[in-house]
């Protein structure tokens, strides 16, 4: 009986080693193929504009390695910010003039969904929580711009000199 129970237990620290083996080979491959993360705000940016006539609003990605706080954010784009409804439905302001070359944040950080927001002619992913940042620019002005969110149209941004 003796012999059963010491070759059980030596069975037992056998499939433990070869379990804690198989952990740590895993959690070090794992860790190996993903790349080390960057120091970028916590909202990504999903970005994909149509391209379209006279106005060409251009998406900018914010981060490389300086991180900004969304409060700081705020208070630096004050003015020029477009936060849109939680359900989509206004986005604040609705109506607004900007000089040609202004970026504009574009906020989403409201609503707990993606959205796809159209302004003039091109489309712009923002995903949920986050924000993206558009630079105005238009070869004739004064320029006007609706603004969808899905079929849903908020307002308008008037491009001028």
């Amino acid at each position: 009986i003796m012999n059963k129970l010491i070759k059980s237990q030596s069975v037992w620290v056998v499939v433990g080693l070869v379990v804690v083996v198989v952990v740590v080979v895993f959690i070090f491959k794992v860790g190996s193929t993903n790349p080390p993360p960057e120091l970028t705000p916590l909202p990504t940016l999903l970005l994909s504009p149509s391209p379209i006539s006279s106005v060409e609003p251009k998406p900018k990605q914010s981060g490389g390695l300086q991180v900004e706080t969304y409060d700081n954010l705020v208070l630096v784009y004050d003015g020029r910010r477009l936060a849109l409804a939680a359900d989509c439905q206004s986005s604040e302001p609705s109506n607004v003039d900007y000089r040609n070359g202004t970026k504009v944040m574009l906020d989403n950080t409201a609503s707990r969904e993606p959205r796809v927001i159209k302004i003039g002619g091109s489309s712009y992913n923002v995903i949920a929580r986050g924000w993206t940042f558009i630079t105005f620019t238009s070869k004739t002005l004064p320029a006007n711009l609706p603004i969808f969110c899905g079929d849903m149209e908020l307002g308008q941004i008037g491009i001028i000199r």
